[in-house]
């Protein structure tokens, strides 16, 4: 009997046994299945050794936060990216005059004002775009001939047409450069239609009127843009460049192919489109030369209209324009900035244009400065190459359009230095 228990408890100790281990074994075989097929939730370990295959392409590491910005990417449309379609005029001293460029953003104002494109002068929504073209700084040839059908049926658009437009120097020396909605088949026959000759150049072929290089209005064609229309080239990308002379627009082709020799790539274009003004909210914007602020007379001691004269460094350069700040209450100021060659200089240029701002006259008007704009924000930025930039945000009490009539009028006299005989 006691043989028997003993045999029952062998074999119970056995069966016990049995088990552990077939337990083990089933433990076994589901952690080499869950190494062999693991899932997302549970990814593998990095290896501590060196891969065997080619490593992945690393992520590229994010942009660090500055304050200035040296060389900002273009946003498509925008001032800085338009002017890379332009040649360096600033550079090779081709700008006799203080006007350097004039640019506008045509559709982004008509987003902003809630304006539809009209598709033509038939469009229900003409007359209203027609009323909002005066804000911004469109050359006048193609702002007052640009919507005419003699002028649609020559080149083959019409101003209702281009979404953004940048005028390099004067006319009838412009280097217009056009974006928008263009048909290709439709520029190229009315181009042939009205006597454009195509001329190979670069690899590129442009459409001229005088192919030999002459300017001549004696053209049908030539007058409808008063000669600066001359010579065109629609670029593979869909961009409408034009100029009055042909060797005007050879030379745009070639600086386009070097990318290295236009306006976009000139220091202190780049340098002051980089001062903070977020230059991809410029709707439209006049570069000039700092000369434009020299005041060409001082009022004499009789003249009840003045404006303090104070001594006044001389700016560089000067950008003006309409800048909308995007958010729930949009808002639209008159951006203007001027570079100087030092801190110094651009610190008197400040506490003289927040004083005169504030309480100084206008020798335009006759009127107190703060009758026609309202200083918003006003400071002092430092670039990376030593020049200093006063920027100013600026409200404007007559409405938006009045920006341009203050750049026509030459109403800056918080800016402008006297001139020394």
């Amino acid at each position: 009997m006691r043989r028997s228990l003993s045999r029952h408890r062998f074999e119970r100790i056995g069966l016990s046994i049995g088990i552990v281990l077939a337990i083990f074994i089933i433990v076994a075989v589901i952690n080499v299945v869950r190494q062999s097929d693991q899932g997302p939730m549970e990814p593998t370990p990095e290896p501590t050794t060196e891969p065997t295959t080619a490593p992945a392409t690393p992520a590229t590491p994010a942009t660090p936060k500055i304050t200035f910005d040296p060389e900002p990417e273009p946003e498509p449309g925008s001032l800085l990216h338009m002017l890379g379609y332009a040649p360096d005029r600033l550079q090779d001293d081709s700008l006799p005059l203080s006007d350097i460029a004039r640019y506008a953003n045509i559709q982004h104002w008509m987003d902003a004002q809630g304006v539809e494109i009209p598709e033509g002068p038939d469009d229900p929504n003409w007359d209203e775009w027609q009323q909002q073209l005066p804000a911004l700084a469109i050359p006048e040839v193609l702002s007052t001939r640009g919507t005419d059908s003699v002028w649609i049926n020559t080149y083959g658009f019409g101003l209702h047409q281009v979404h953004q437009v940048l005028a390099v120097g004067s006319p009838p020396d412009y280097v217009l450069v056009m974006r928008g909605d263009f048909d290709e088949d439709t520029l190229v026959a009315s181009w042939a239609e009205n006597g454009y000759q195509a001329v190979r150049v670069d690899g590129v072929t442009y459409w001229s009127l005088y192919p030999g290089g002459s300017v001549d209005l004696s053209a049908p064609a030539s007058r409808p843009a008063l000669g600066n229309m001359n010579n065109i080239v629609l670029l593979e990308d869909g961009t409408l460049i034009a100029t009055s002379r042909a060797d005007r627009l050879e030379q745009t082709i070639r600086d386009i192919n070097a990318e290295n020799s236009t306006m976009a790539e000139n220091g202190d274009i780049r340098t002051l489109l980089s001062s903070g003004i977020e230059p991809e909210n410029l709707v439209t914007a006049t570069l000039l030369k700092g000369t434009v602020l020299e005041e060409l007379s001082v009022p004499s001691p009789e003249t009840t209209i003045t404006t303090p004269v104070a001594e006044l460094p001389q700016a560089q350069l000067l950008l003006t324009g309409l800048h909308i700040q995007p958010g729930k209450e949009q808002r639209t100021t008159m951006v203007v900035v001027a570079v100087y060659d030092s801190a110094a200089d651009a610190t008197a240029a400040h506490n003289r244009a927040r004083n005169i701002l504030t309480s100084g006259t206008s020798s335009v008007t006759g009127t107190p400065h703060s009758n026609r704009v309202h200083p918003l924000a006003m400071r002092v930025v430092s670039s990376g190459d030593g020049q200093q930039l006063l920027l100013l945000h600026l409200t404007l009490l007559n409405g938006p359009r009045d920006w341009l009539q203050i750049i026509e009028d030459r109403d800056l006299g918080y800016l402008m230095w006297p001139r020394v005989p």
